[in-house]
């Protein structure tokens, strides 16, 4: 078989990685769900675009005010642009280089080397020019032809904003999609295979939450960007522009663009207005963010492809794990769990399994890292908009605080849901059928309690201080008591329907998202906020508090004695390995 034939197949092999995933499944089809990502990436920008653009239709507005605007608004699309980009690549972060797996698959195979390096090459570029158009083309189209509606500018002169603001946005997704590859390659090589291997999680982790959390806050009408622009005629406000590279990108449509919009002439006459005024007093600026941005990206394009092709110099192999840390401590809280959280053997076992697994498996650790990012940005929203001081002593907390922590503990349990139904290794699961014991109750009580210990509990100590300073101590001790009481029925409503153990069964979607997400999250807001207005009308007195507290305690009761019930019925334990693959590489011709 020619190298060409074999180059093509591996470039295929490598693109479907992006796709496929057979650690969670057997036979893992993630082609609808990749479908329905491109449809939600294309028909969002579009959508959003329209939303942004429809103010180009009403009005006469002048040319002035039509570029002054479309900059703001080309620093939101921008913005998106970089974010679901740089998102899409972080998600992919152990899929962007060759690893041990490749090694192991495609070592013993007679295929050069460089061939397999070239492959891969090759289909990190088609995802990510795929990721960046779908991310780039649509949003920016749409919204340059409601941008241009309103004026009366001759055919090229259209074409060319058109173009300019297409490049800027696609170059911005670029430069983003390549300030991922760096960094991790960067990262890799000053740090070494070992280092990596225990820094490189963590990094993806933070990385989900900040982008994500990013993503959320400009999707929500954060006007940060703008207000930056608005004070760019100060040498401070300048400086301070360069430090946000999608300000580059914005300053290169403009300086692409020129004054074409601003001194567009209307009945044949140049209007000067203190808009167009304002924007042609910034062209200086506009185009030193545009050289910063063809810089940066160069310079990101170049550090990604050298990094990347020196780690491939050599076949990677498995990095041996060193000794673990902080052992000493380790072994105290698993003494202190044993005789206090978890009493019985099978309700150990899943207990600490469960620690390791939602901290050292990637799968899972992205769950609930963008689990994470929501929280973070529900919290950050909301804190922006009630704040925190109270303007009179006797004044109750807005009641966007006290649904804070319901929404929050929700959207966890929620993660913890999805992230229990993933295998933690799957080929490890005929090892758990052999040895099974046939309590199902208390194995999923040994999770239930992990979850709680290592994921709502945090969340609830880190919201206490926020709530301590609206509400008083009195009654942010109240809410974070009914908090805890209800994050164990959330995580016991989380694992209701179990029929296995977590971690040890193939991931089954369990429902539609696109039909019934937007439903659960209305009901998921309703709920939270009629909890709100309990407590608060509950925390102005004691009485009233001991009545909530113990009608809340009764729930979690009768939520725990329903998830009993059902466990202990549950059918015998099924699981599942993967079958050898049905589609071989077929390199060998």
């Amino acid at each position: 078989m020619p190298d060409r034939t074999r180059f093509r197949i591996l470039v295929r092999h490598f693109v479907r990685r992006f796709i496929d995933n057979d650690l969670v499944s057997a036979h893992a089809d993630r082609h609808e769900s990749l479908a329905f990502f491109g449809a939600t990436l294309v028909a969002a920008g579009m959508f959003g675009s329209v939303l942004i653009g429809s103010k180009y239709l009403f009005g006469l507005a002048s040319p002035g005010w039509v570029a002054v605007s479309a900059m703001y608004d080309i620093s939101t699309i921008v913005s998106i642009c970089m974010i679901v980009v740089a998102l899409t690549a972080t998600a992919q972060w152990d899929a962007l280089s060759l690893d041990a797996r490749d090694t192991s698959v495609l070592g013993p195979l007679p295929i050069d080397h460089r061939t397999i390096v070239l492959a891969k090459a090759t289909a990190n570029t088609v995802f990510g020019a795929a990721v960046v158009a779908g991310a780039a083309i649509p949003g920016s189209l749409v919204f340059s032809f409601f941008e241009l509606a309103g004026l009366q500018l001759v055919t090229s002169t259209e074409i060319r904003v058109v173009i300019s603001q297409l490049v800027a946005t696609m170059m911005s997704g670029l430069y983003a999609f390549t300030s991922v590859i760096a960094l991790r390659e960067c990262l890799r090589l000053l740090t070494g295979p070992r280092h990596f291997a225990r820094v490189s999680p963590v990094l993806q982790a933070c990385l989900v939450i900040v982008l994500t959390t990013m993503l959320l806050l400009v999707i929500g009408g954060n006007h940060a960007v703008t207000r930056m622009l608005q004070q760019s005629d100060s040498v401070g406000a300048d400086r301070s522009l360069f430090a946000v590279p999608a300000l580059w990108f914005v300053g290169l449509a403009q300086a692409l663009n020129g004054d074409l919009i601003a001194l567009a002439p209307v009945a044949g006459v140049v209007v000067d207005d203190d808009w167009s005024r304002f924007y042609l007093a910034r062209q200086d600026l506009f185009v030193r963010l545009g050289v910063a941005a063809v810089v940066g990206t160069g310079v990101t394009l170049v550090a990604g492809v050298t990094a990347f092709f020196w780690h491939s110099r050599r076949p990677p192999s498995a990095i041996p794990q060193g000794a673990a840390h902080w052992r000493r401590l380790w072994e105290a809280f698993e003494w202190c769990a044993r005789r206090t959280l978890v009493r019985r053997p099978v309700a150990q076992s899943t207990f600490f399994f469960t620690l390791r697994v939602i901290f050292r498996s990637r799968p899972h650790r992205l769950a609930l890292a963008v689990g994470t990012a929501v929280a973070l940005s529900l919290a950050i929203a909301v804190v922006s908009a009630a704040g925190l001081e109270r303007t009179e002593p006797d004044a109750q907390a807005p009641l966007s605080l006290w649904a804070l922590q319901p929404l929050v503990l929700i959207t966890l349990a929620a993660t913890l849901r999805h992230a229990t139904a993933v295998p933690a290794e799957l080929r490890a699961n005929w090892i758990f059928h052999q040895c099974w014991p046939g309590d199902l109750h208390q194995s999923v009580i040994g999770a239930r309690r992990a979850a709680l210990l290592a994921v709502l509990v945090p969340a609830l100590l880190l919201l206490f201080p926020i709530h301590a300073v609206a509400m008083g101590i009195k009654a942010s001790l109240f809410h974070a008591m009914n908090g805890l009481l209800l994050s164990v029925s959330l995580i016991a409503l989380a694992m209701l329907d179990r029929t296995a153990p977590p971690f040890l069964t193939s991931y089954v979607r369990t429902g539609n998202v696109n039909t019934i997400g937007p439903i659960l999250f209305l009901i998921s807001v309703s709920c939270s906020f009629a909890i709100a207005a309990l407590e608060r009308a509950a925390a102005e007195d004691l009485a009233a508090m001991v009545r909530h507290t113990l009608i809340i305690v009764a729930g979690a009761c009768a939520v725990s004695l329903t998830a009993k019930a059902r466990l202990s019925a549950a059918a015998p334990l099924v699981t599942d390995a993967p079958e050898p693959s049905a589609d071989p590489l077929r390199l060998s011709g």
